[in-house]
């Protein structure tokens, strides 16, 4: 793959880059472009065009041909037939199971369909199983500690998987480590059971209509059952009813329903903080925090007195960063503040009356100025910002977005949108672009997922790998929670332009 350096769009084909640069805004900004360009009868595929994935049993399938695959290796390296190339297939083993835990992990979250998140989830959980077992096996972590690099990359990949080795125990007493690998597993099961459970602890509260004073009457229809307002603690009526319900009690145990977890819930993640509090001491740090940044923070390997110190510096950096923005945010507050005085009387400003005085402050500012909350969104659509995204990448990186229809099956929501990613040389990755709302993606923050990274494949690996100049192609999700167009352009404001330039970011970093 090309390496990402200052270019411009490729002169060669200028006509269909044109139709291509017009189409990446359509197919965002019109559901009916985005139909009609995706509508050819093509061949069925599964999910991300794994054949395997085109049924939930399909990840089961998936996994043990993957997981054989990964143990026939393991078993060549500890029987010393691989001393040479340990390195670079211990890579590779690990790019082998993460193309299956990446993919899972994703999926157990995105998917809508409850068979297939329940099935990728059993499947992620089998799979970290499986490499948690991995990170304890001994001759693997001799073999890596006794092998010589070859490279720089080689020498970063070795220090890699020898911290890792370190962080699950291998360099602790028999007797100690066993209590790891036991703690350990039950961290994973743990983590799990909290990951797809975290839901307020009631789904509904109820109230009188009159309560809800304020909302709108399309939204109260929905809702109204019998004389009884049933309203629900998460999505996005939940999140409209907090700015716009005008009674202060009611708003409080709309955000107090919000915000309470279940007890199931609290005891899991009790549970699992005392855990990762003993695998922290078990390994000699303080905190599990100060586990986790050792790899990332510590700039004098093998020191714990470097860890503590970075542990502290991040902490410092932290209380800094809020003390200077404290008073910009006191500052944002103020007139909140003084407009609940005007309409409430003398009442104390409280978490769940943030939301309603802002959107109070918002509807007297556009009245008053006759100028929209956010000016530029009218100017943001969906399309035009994406298509601004590529047309920047053109001109800093050489590379540009290319919309690309989808096979039956290949998506897990008819709202996903396939991008091709192009150099001047050919195409170097994919990106799914999972943007708009629906139900059940109010808790997701925006986010992007390596499904499949970018790294170099040795020619006896290749397969079924998608390849180009000797580098695997990457594949990229990105999530975010945008209005959807309905017979009409989504508008983003300018903090939702930020967020999908920040997860661009992120995105096109794992393209190189």
């Amino acid at each position: 793959m090309s390496t990402l350096s200052p270019s411009i769009l490729p002169k060669p084909d200028a006509t269909a880059n044109l139709r291509d640069d017009q189409l990446l805004r359509d197919i965002f900004d019109s559901n009916d472009v985005w139909s009609a360009f995706n509508s050819s009868k093509s061949m069925p595929a599964g999910l991300f065009m794994n054949k395997d994935l085109t049924n939930p049993g399909g990840f089961k399938v998936f996994s043990d041909r993957t997981l054989s695959k990964a143990q026939r290796l393991v078993e060549e390296i500890s029987a010393g037939k691989r001393q040479e190339t340990i390195i670079r297939d211990l890579d590779r083993l690990s790019d082998m199971l993460c193309s299956v835990s990446d993919l899972t992990a994703f999926i157990r979250t995105a998917h809508p369909d409850r068979r297939f998140a329940e099935a990728a989830n059993e499947t992620f959980s089998a799979v970290l199983e499986y490499m948690n077992g991995l990170n304890q096996h001994q001759k693997l972590y001799e073999l890596t500690a006794q092998a010589t690099a070859r490279s720089t990359e080689e020498k970063a990949v070795q220090e890699g998987l020898l911290h890792d080795f370190d962080q699950s125990g291998m360099s602790l007493r028999p007797e100690a480590r066993d209590k790891f690998v036991s703690l350990s597993s039950e961290a994973i099961v743990l983590e799990q059971r909290f990951v797809t459970n975290t839901v307020p602890s009631e789904p509904y509260v109820e109230f009188s209509v009159d309560e809800l004073r304020g909302m709108p009457q399309s939204d109260l229809r929905s809702i109204v059952h019998g004389g009884k307002a049933r309203l629900p603690t998460s999505g996005r009526i939940s999140q409209r009813a907090l700015a716009l319900v005008e009674n202060e009690k009611a708003r409080q145990r709309i955000w107090e329903a919000q915000n309470t977890g279940r007890r199931d819930q609290i005891q899991i993640l009790e549970r699992l903080l005392r855990i990762r509090q003993d695998l922290a001491s078990l390994t000699r740090y303080r905190t599990y925090a100060e586990a986790k940044l050792a790899d990332k923070m510590a700039k004098t390997p093998g020191s714990i007195l470097a860890y503590h110190a970075n542990i502290d510096a991040v902490m410092n950096f932290l209380r800094s960063l809020s003390q200077a923005n404290l008073p910009f945010a006191k500052a944002d507050l103020e007139p909140l503040k003084i407009d609940k005085l005007q309409y409430e009387g003398n009442a104390p400003f409280q978490v769940w009356d943030r939301t309603f005085y802002q959107a109070r402050y918002e509807r007297i500012h556009q009245h008053k100025h006759k100028l929209y909350s956010d000016p530029l969104s009218p100017y943001l659509s969906v399309g035009t910002v994406i298509q601004g995204l590529s047309r920047l990448f053109a001109r800093l990186y050489g590379i540009r977005f290319v919309p690309k229809e989808t096979h039956p099956g290949e998506v897990w929501h008819d709202d996903v949108r396939r991008l091709d990613v192009y150099d001047e040389k050919g195409h170097i990755g994919t990106m799914y672009c999972d943007i708009f709302h629906r139900a059940g993606k109010e808790l997701a923050p925006p986010a992007h997922y390596t499904i499949r990274c970018s790294r170099r494949v040795d020619p006896d690996e290749v397969g079924d790998t998608i390849i180009r100049n000797g580098f695997q192609l990457p594949i990229i999700a990105l999530v975010c929670d945008f209005a959807r167009p309905r017979g009409r352009i989504s508008f983003l404001t300018w903090s939702e332009v930020e967020t999908l330039f920040h997860e661009m970011g992120h995105a096109l970093h794992c393209m190189s």
